[in-house]
């Protein structure tokens, strides 16, 4: 059995065994160990289920797994990486079939790396083609601009083709890059029909079954590898701007 501390797991079951009908003031103690030891509280709460045979532990249950369910969907409201933390790297191949690397591009220059969501995304094409606009100010400024997208390679030259970007796109094939910088998330069932609607097949788009999706955030990386700037937003909608890209570099 996963070692809890064996004091704290029987004190939550002897309480929960006595006062059966106030379970749920314990709730928030069952979610802490549950956020605490995620990999092991599904395991307690089964073995608590089948013990109490209890109405009230089975709806606590079954509220615990919906949470579990909302927090695998939901985009995460902040970003995992702050300005001042060394930024993950990556390779990949553009647009061109050439090998990017991070790595290799931060010894001379420094990075801007925009995450998109695709060739389907009006807001994307939008963003980038704005982007694209402002390349020869980057180059300037000594910045390298690098995209980012789950979409495979034919959806990534509708999306060079919409844009006229001249700069590297990288298809992320594995969603490993999307991962390294906490900007991945599941689109949920409702919106996967949804988006089926207005013909989006995020499994023919991206050559996967993930439906997986990035928050379309940016990040500007210094030679040193820290990151210096980023914007991330949820809402799909907000972009960062090459004004506002151009000040940090």
């Amino acid at each position: 059995m996963p070692n809890l501390g064996m004091g704290y797991f029987f004190l939550i079951f002897n309480t929960t065994l006595t006062i059966n009908g106030t379970i749920l003031r314990y709730t928030s103690l069952l979610f802490h160990i549950f956020t605490k030891e995620r990999q092991h509280t599904l395991f307690w709460i089964c073995l608590f289920c089948y013990l109490l045979k209890s109405q009230s532990m089975k709806r606590l249950l079954v509220g615990i797994l919906a949470i579990l369910s909302i927090n695998t969907f939901a985009q995460k409201p902040e970003s995992s990486l702050q300005i001042g933390q060394k930024a993950p790297e990556f390779e990949a191949f553009d647009q061109n079939g050439s090998k990017f690397n991070s790595a290799d591009i931060l010894k001379e220059k420094q990075l801007i790396v925009v995450f998109y969501r695709g060739q389907w995304c009006p807001y994307c094409n939008r963003h980038l083609s704005e982007l694209q606009n402002h390349l020869e100010d980057f180059r300037e400024a000594g910045a390298q601009i690098v995209a980012i997208s789950p979409e495979q390679t034919e959806n990534i030259n509708k999306t060079v083709e919409k844009t006229k970007a001249e700069f590297p796109v990288l298809w992320d094939k594995d969603n490993t890059i999307m991962k390294a910088f906490g900007v991945d998330f599941i689109l949920p069932e409702t919106l996967q029909n949804k988006y089926k609607e207005y013909e989006i097949d995020l499994i023919w788009d991206n050559g996967n079954s993930s439906q997986t999706l990035p928050v379309p955030a940016t990040f500007v990386i210094g030679t040193n590898g820290k990151i210096k700037y980023l914007q991330y937003d949820p809402d799909y909608k907000n972009r960062s701007s090459a004004k506002d890209i151009l000040k940090q570099l």
